[in-house]
């Protein structure tokens, strides 16, 4: 856990060029998401990149990967910190399809019902699978999903994918239309990035084949409305290297309910450093640390 003051929770890159060769980064600067939670800074050097040139295609996803968690822990922090989304998630009922395609072609079909009732929704889902811990299927992997809802209203939104839900899957089970989904009201940032570090992102280590996108965005024509607008400022060397090294130190504190207990183990390596926090916390720090590098 991280710092309740600067909001930060601790997520980091190195940059590894373009297949070996060396890549220049012509200027230091700072990319802020303004009124989010993403921001990076770069120090404006040569570095190499490691191994070799390869023409990359992309294979099938059989699991949610490390590169795939990051994609959306970024897609997350830029979202603007004044919106609150709705937290849902939708569960099978005891009997459940064990083709992933089914999965996707029943959320697939609540998704198209969720834009007729709501057009203005932008939906960051996930789709998990966990073992059942009871009913006639106990310890077999079942799928469940969770979403980050903009733009639909709590109140209507509980009876709504209770109603929604039940009918697409088609159950006829009274006890799936009662708890097949849970709506919950997100009351901050700080809900916002639990749920996604906890429920959302969380890693998975098996593999299914086939089982194709494991995350995305609905609504995505919707989605420049809710992110924070991309500020890019010029530094000094001195001043991104010092900034660089202020980030760094902050996102290897960690806390634990509001209590520092220590650091965690940040790599030194590398010329441009990404944290996920408050954003405008930095943007303030700025002239300070640029009159103090001058």
């Amino acid at each position: 856990m991280t710092s309740p003051r600067s909001g930060l929770s601790m997520y980091h890159i190195s940059p590894r060029g373009n297949g070996g060769e060396a890549v220049f980064d012509p200027e230091p600067k700072i990319t802020i998401r303004r009124g989010a939670s993403l921001l990076s800074c770069q120090l404006g050097k040569i570095h190499s990149g490691r191994g070799r040139a390869h023409d990359w295609k992309r294979g099938r996803i059989n699991s949610f990967s490390k590169q795939a968690r990051r994609r959306m822990l970024r897609l997350v922090a830029s979202l603007k910190r004044s919106m609150t989304p709705i937290f849902i998630t939708l569960t099978y009922p005891d009997i459940f399809p064990g083709d992933p395609a089914t999965w996707k072609k029943h959320i697939d079909i609540l998704f198209k019902r969720l834009l007729r009732a709501y057009p203005a929704a932008v939906v960051v889902w996930r789709l998990e699978r966990k073992e059942r811990q009871s009913g006639q299927n106990m310890g077999q992997i079942a799928p469940h999903f969770h979403f980050l809802a903009y733009n639909v209203p709590y109140i209507g939104a509980i009876n709504w994918f209770r109603k929604s839900w039940y009918e697409v899957v088609g159950s006829g089970n009274i006890d799936h239309y009662n708890a097949g989904s849970r709506v919950e009201q997100v009351r901050s940032v700080k809900g916002v990035l639990y749920y996604t570090s906890k429920y959302i992102c969380k890693s998975e280590n098996d593999v299914l084949e086939d089982i194709g996108r494991t995350w995305g965005v609905i609504g995505r024509g919707g989605l420049p409305g809710i992110q924070g607008e991309v500020e890019v400022i010029e530094l000094t060397g001195n001043a991104a290297m010092m900034i660089l090294r202020y980030m760094r130190r902050k996102g290897s504190e960690c806390y634990k309910k509001g209590k520092y207990v220590g650091r965690r183990k940040v790599p030194s390596w590398g010329v441009k450093y990404t944290l996920i926090g408050d954003s405008e916390f930095w943007y303030k720090c700025l002239p300070k640390i640029q009159i103090l590098a001058s």
